[in-house]
């Protein structure tokens, strides 16, 4: 329902007021507390629906901020790695040399320092691999041989060198042992006794020894008992290694010094 006219209401209590007796009736002061009455009412409604939209927008804020911290979540886990995380997963540890031998299949140093130097690489076995010279500079080479008759046996020369620019001061516990391989073991000496020997090299200095190769084969190392019944290796194109035990003066365990091989043809 609209609200009346203000001025056709004065019109009607003063027509009113003229007609009643006694008292005058007041009616500018009726009108004014009528329009302040309107007026705190509307006030009322007014502040009530401010009240109500900030209940919302506060309700709003709290759902939105709910919100994001989900998405932030599932961005930081669905989200791929940084490019600082992949720049230090390609700067992990070098790759190991090659040595034609899986990491997997090579024995640690600590185990092959407790091998006597003529078991080094049992028959039928990875080889190890060459680890010379050695961080004071002493290194170990094998002579290559001439081609070898199936069943036939040589002389192979070794050398121990000093490449290092201060005197080596060691001993050498054993060797030289020879192995004969084509991925694995197929021969290796047997049968070495333990020596002491003291090895003196000043830098630039060598010392050679000799030691005697067989074209024979072992299919495991019981059958190093008896050499001389070893079949023979079948003709063929091998690598011949060479290793000592050396070890620091006095020192109660030998480490092995193993030379990079050399090509050896069985015909």
């Amino acid at each position: 329902m609209s609200s009346p006219d203000p001025e056709e209401l004065r019109r009607a209590l003063r027509a009113d007021a003229s007609n009643a007796d006694g008292a005058r009736l007041d009616v500018d002061g009726v009108l004014a507390r009528s329009r302040r009455e309107r007026r705190r009412r509307r006030t009322a409604l007014v502040t009530g629906a401010a009240s109500a939209i900030a209940v919302l927008a506060i309700g709003g804020a709290v759902a939105l901020t709910g919100g994001f911290g989900a998405n932030t979540a599932s961005t930081t886990a669905d989200a791929p790695a940084s490019n600082s995380t992949e720049a230090d997963g390609d700067a992990g540890p070098p790759s190991l040399p090659a040595t034609g031998v899986a990491p997997a299949d090579e024995p640690p140093q600590e185990e092959l320092a407790l091998r006597p130097i003529d078991r080094l690489n049992p028959c039928g076995t990875p080889p190890a691999a060459a680890n010379t010279p050695t961080a004071d500079g002493l290194a170990i080479a094998i002579s290559a041989v001439p081609a070898l008759d199936a069943g036939g046996t040589a002389q192979a020369t070794v050398t121990l060198s000093n490449t290092g620019d201060i005197p080596y001061r060691g001993e050498l516990l054993a060797g030289p042992a020879l192995t004969i391989a084509d991925g694995v073991t197929r021969w290796h000496t047997s049968g070495l006794e333990a020596v002491r020997i003291p090895l003196v090299l000043e830098p630039g200095e060598s010392a050679a020894f000799t030691a005697p190769v067989r074209a024979a084969r072992c299919d495991d190392d019981a059958a190093l008992a008896a050499p001389d019944a070893l079949p023979a290796l079948a003709p063929g194109s091998y690598a011949l290694s060479a290793a000592v035990a050396i070890a620091a003066p006095d020192a109660a365990l030998g480490i092995p010094l193993v030379s990079e091989a050399v090509q050896l043809t069985v015909r």
